[in-house]
């Protein structure tokens, strides 16, 4: 038994060595062949789904999106019907006027007639407060945020019942959804996202919003589209075809799909 164990140890081990050697051949032959594309020109978070962004000088590269110094990630936050399911702007356009803003260890939410809604950044994990929430197709655990902010929301929105909910770490991980995405989508089974609709880092050009406003009455901004990484320098959809891109000098992304927007 000792003897067969050595020569399948040594395979496992050299299919172990031959595969990082592969790795590391493919990554350093495609940094041999980088092109500068276009130069990030504004980074946005959206703390709380569907509400208003805030523009950031900085942010950390975390694997559930950018994280803003203070603790607060990109859409970590999101707010349910009593029964779970996400709402969003699309059903309530008020929540576009609701603005996130960071204050030492809380995040603030303000909104026309509504005084200032306090939440802790950091929220500890007590079972007895898990939700089970759906965002599209898929059921995931949540962080319930309290009473005080599922009235605020309630009385702004005008809907009975909602709950704000927080994606906790410590919970269970949501997978990219697969149903969501087209069949050509690059979805490896260690992604993760919090609340997104889809995935945790969304990239728009300027120049495609330009292409887009020539063709409209009344031009939209890129705001609109509520993207994390926008990008100046690149031709119109020239972002639509690239398979990966690096920013600065370590912070690689690979594209899983295009969005609908």
């Amino acid at each position: 038994m000792a003897g067969e164990e050595v020569p399948l140890f040594c395979a496992l081990l050299f299919g172990a060595a031959f595969k990082f050697g592969a790795s590391y051949w493919i990554q350093r032959t495609r940094r041999k062949n980088l092109r500068c594309v276009g130069t990030i020109s504004g980074l946005y978070i959206y703390p709380v789904k569907s509400c208003k962004g805030i523009f950031l000088d900085e942010a950390e590269c975390s694997r559930r999106g950018l994280q803003h110094v203070s603790g607060v990630r990109d859409r970590h936050w999101m707010v349910t019907r009593e029964d779970g399911h996400f709402i969003t702007q699309r059903q309530y356009p008020a929540m576009a006027l609701i603005v996130p803003s960071f204050h030492g260890n809380m995040l603030h939410l303000d909104a026309p007639g509504m005084d200032t809604l306090k939440v802790p950044i950091e929220i500890a994990l007590v079972r007895s407060r898990v939700l089970t929430c759906k965002v599209w197709t898929q059921t995931i655990p949540a962080i319930d945020c309290g009473e005080e902010a599922s009235a605020w929301f309630s009385t702004y929105i005008k809907v009975p019942d909602l709950r704000l909910v927080h994606a906790h770490t410590n919970l269970e991980k949501r997978p990219l959804d697969v149903k969501k995405g087209p069949k050509t989508m690059r979805v490896l089974p260690d992604d993760e996202v919090a609340f997104p609709d889809f995935s945790p880092y969304m990239l728009m050009s300027e120049a495609s919003v330009q292409s887009l406003n020539a063709k409209l009455d009344q031009p939209v901004g890129i705001r609109n589209f509520r993207p994390n990484l926008v990008v100046t320098g690149c031709q119109q959809h020239e972002e639509d075809a690239w398979a990966w891109f690096i920013v600065g000098d370590n912070t690689e992304f690979r594209v899983v799909s295009p969005v609908d927007r």
